[in-house]
């Protein structure tokens, strides 16, 4: 007679301390190494505050301009000689001038990530099924570990946003 799903749950044990070991661990690996590509974005593409650079007939404003305050657009309407980013941090806004016509570039390196993540569901599933899902997963998170690192080097926008969808490919299995 054939056992039943219970009945092979009382020969072999149900989940025990093993398997909560087991699922907290991966739980947390795959947290770090797939959940962090993510979330990064919203670090690394944060719009710094600005201001004007001193003895500027363009630039009158003092202080600084935060995100959000009511002449932070100023910078707009001068040349780009008139004002510099404040010292806080470094984004990709400020490495590759990400502002004005093109502060919509911040967030389409966001999409490109997404994107990837689609194109790769729709491309991984029959290679992991050819080839398993372990070997995949693991191939997929040495591309997220090496492109993650080498998108902090580029010197391009292009090439950075390449080095997004690559990431967003790797995690989208």
């Amino acid at each position: 007679m054939a056992l039943t799903a219970d009945g092979v749950f009382e020969k072999i044990g149900s989940f025990g301390r093993y398997q909560l070991l087991i699922l907290i661990l991966f739980n947390i690996i795959e947290w770090f190494w797939f959940g962090w590509p993510v979330l990064l974005m919203t670090f690394i593409a944060a719009e710094p505050a600005w201001r004007c650079i001193s003895n500027n007939t363009q630039c009158a404003l003092n202080g600084t301009m935060k995100p959000g305050s009511n002449n932070y657009d100023f910078r707009c309407n001068i040349s780009r000689k008139s004002w510099e980013f404040v010292d806080d941090f470094t984004s990709v806004v400020t490495q590759f001038d990400l502002v004005c016509d093109k502060a919509i570039y911040g967030t389409v390196s966001s999409s490109l990530l997404f994107f990837g993540g689609i194109v790769s569901a729709l491309l991984i599933g029959s290679l992991a099924d050819k080839f398993g899902r372990k070997i995949m997963v693991f191939v997929l998170g040495f591309v997220v570990a090496l492109f993650s690192l080498l998108s902090a080097f580029p010197n391009v926008y292009w090439l950075f946003a390449l080095f997004r969808f690559v990431i967003g490919f790797g995690l989208g299995m």
